[in-house]
């Protein structure tokens, strides 16, 4: 294939510009944030897990009261319905799912950010997107921070590291 002289838009006539940082120093840095992201989302769901636990442990949960002024309300009055009907074991197993996800999680995102254990940070990566047990993943920031380390990981300079 021939290119012409004459075309000022023809990529391969411009040099590609060299990075000050040789690629094994500057990865490093591609990897911290989505890594900190997932222990941030770990902290956070346990966190979550541990205020469920207690709000079943404790008997709050099915003695929810509808707030004054608030009776009236047909959403807050189903929402007391299910919160008085679910079964505290329920709960409390619950609780123990998202506590357990929760150190997958910030662990995952800790070997992460060591270069260490790739499976296990992919895992986090994947369990950080379960949006029925862990809390950050039903408002899709769970999703988002996931996708991110998938996107990360997934990357072969970042594979190359984890030795």
């Amino acid at each position: 294939m021939s290119q012409s002289p004459l075309n000022p838009y023809d990529s391969t006539r411009v040099p590609p510009v060299a990075s000050p940082f040789p690629p094994e120093r500057s990865l490093p840095g591609k990897v911290l944030a989505p890594a900190i992201a997932l222990i941030v989302v770990g902290i956070l769901d346990g966190l979550y897990g541990l205020l469920n636990m207690f709000t079943h442990l404790t008997g709050s949960a099915q003695n929810f009261e509808i707030p004054p002024g608030m009776e009236d309300n047909e959403l807050m009055q189903q929402l007391a319905e299910n919160m008085g009907s679910q079964s505290p074991l329920v709960g409390i197993l619950t609780s123990v799912a998202m506590l357990v996800l929760s150190l997958v999680i910030a662990g995952g995102g800790l070997q992460m950010l060591r270069l260490k254990m790739y499976p296990w940070a992919f895992a986090a990566s994947i369990a950080s997107m379960l949006p029925c047990v862990t809390c950050l993943g039903c408002c899709g920031v769970g999703q988002g921070i996931g996708i991110w380390a998938l996107v990360v990981l997934c990357s072969a300079d970042v594979k190359r590291l984890f030795a």
